[in-house]
């Protein structure tokens, strides 16, 4: 694959990111406005090959309304809770508890956003949304991996799912809720992709997008997924802000990447200090990590247990857990053993868990050129902050 044209641009621009080592400060606490991806039930109406959720947390399990406003509550008097982003598994699922929880971040005054694979019934999303003005609800994201009906239903495991997330696409929409459409890249919906976005924003006015290089699970390898090269990750991405000029009234177009050239990692992780990338290179331990003093944290409740973290990879795939809830003392113990400062601070890479995350035993890709991509942490480009070229 050619890349020079990639590599030799290689000034990425993100905006409202200052380098990583001005963010880092030696401090154990979260900062006070916090972003809440919470998970409040086990159950999934779909199965998908690619899912990213570690197969144990596939289940039965959910939080009671009761117990969620226990939690949420205990959050909200030890920091101002910006967002609270319901990830569930899969929120229709259990569409009376969202409801609930849309409510109590309404009344809070709380933004409040949702994602969705769009495969439930309407009147499903009905229940779910039930007493809700649609202008309350910052953003509803649905998973449409591509226009490709036969591909999308391959990835997505089921073969009605193509036309039930298109119908409910069509419902949210005319009914004034604000749509993004995120779409999960692997090898075999990768070259729909570019087609996919011109016809959901040409026919169905779709003008907020997500895109995300597939995680490495044990689910999608066991299934056959191949995990983009971090080269053809960035030539996708090219294409994709290429298109963007060409597309209408696009409010949103964001792209977590995972791998930098040097001189990104440079400008936008040492703040163009050349002694702390020599270290990287040279893999001596740097303590720097987005999510230790980031202000995203993950959420994962039901009635039996309760846990946050600051990493989302460490959270979903390796097990770590910063605190675990215990109900019968109404507070968040933090776990010693097993926490996710432990872990970074001990790393000799920019993340921890990228080995794991990547199924690769180096965090760098190299092409015939010499050219080095080096993964790093999606946190740096989280919360949905865009990426220009």
């Amino acid at each position: 694959m050619k890349v020079n044209n990639i590599m030799e641009k290689g000034n990425m621009v993100v905006s409202n990111t200052e380098p990583l080592i001005n963010q880092i400060k030696p401090s154990k606490k979260i900062k006070d406005k916090v972003y809440i991806t919470y998970n409040i039930c086990e159950t999934c109406n779909l199965n998908c090959l690619f899912c990213c959720i570690n197969d144990t947390y596939h289940g039965y399990k959910a939080i009671s309304k009761k117990n969620s406003d226990i939690i949420l509550n205990q959050i909200k008097n030890k920091y101002i809770i910006d967002t609270i982003f319901i990830m569930a598994n899969e929120p229709t699922t259990q569409p009376d508890l969202a409801n609930h929880i849309i409510k109590y971040a309404i009344t809070n005054n709380i933004k409040i956003k949702i994602v969705s694979n769009g495969f439930a019934s309407i009147n499903i999303y009905q229940k779910m949304l039930s007493d809700i003005n649609p202008k309350c609800i910052n953003k509803i994201t649905i998973s449409l991996d591509s226009m490709n009906e036969k591909i999308h239903n391959h990835i997505r495991n089921n073969d009605k799912s193509f036309f039930n997330t298109i119908r409910t696409i069509n419902y949210l929409k005319n009914n004034g809720y604000n749509i993004r459409i995120q779409m999960t890249i692997c090898d075999i919906n990768y070259n729909t992709i570019i087609d996919s976005v011109k016809e959901l924003n040409s026919n169905y006015n779709i003008t907020n997008f997500a895109f995300h290089c597939m995680s490495v699970s044990d689910r999608a390898i066991k299934n056959g997924l191949k995990h983009l090269s971090a080269f053809k990750w960035r030539k996708l991405v090219t294409d994709l802000f290429n298109l963007k000029h060409d597309l209408k009234k696009i409010e949103e177009f964001s792209v977590p990447i995972v791998a930098m050239t040097e001189n990104e990692l440079l400008r936008l992780y040492f703040g163009n200090n050349r002694k702390l990338l020599d270290s990287f290179k040279e893999r001596k331990p740097l303590k720097l990590c987005p999510a230790i003093n980031g202000n995203n944290i993950y959420l994962k409740a039901d009635d039996d247990d309760v846990y946050i973290s600051k990493c989302q990879i460490l959270f979903d795939n390796i097990g770590n857990y910063s605190f675990k809830f215990d109900y019968s003392k109404t507070c968040f113990n933090k776990n010693t053993k097993n926490n996710d400062y432990n872990i970074i601070k001990k790393s000799k890479t920019l993340c921890p868990v990228i080995f794991t995350e990547l199924n690769s035993e180096k965090d760098f890709e190299q092409d015939e050129n010499g050219n080095k991509l080096y993964y790093v942490c999606r946190v740096l480009l989280a919360n949905e902050k865009d990426l220009d070229f």
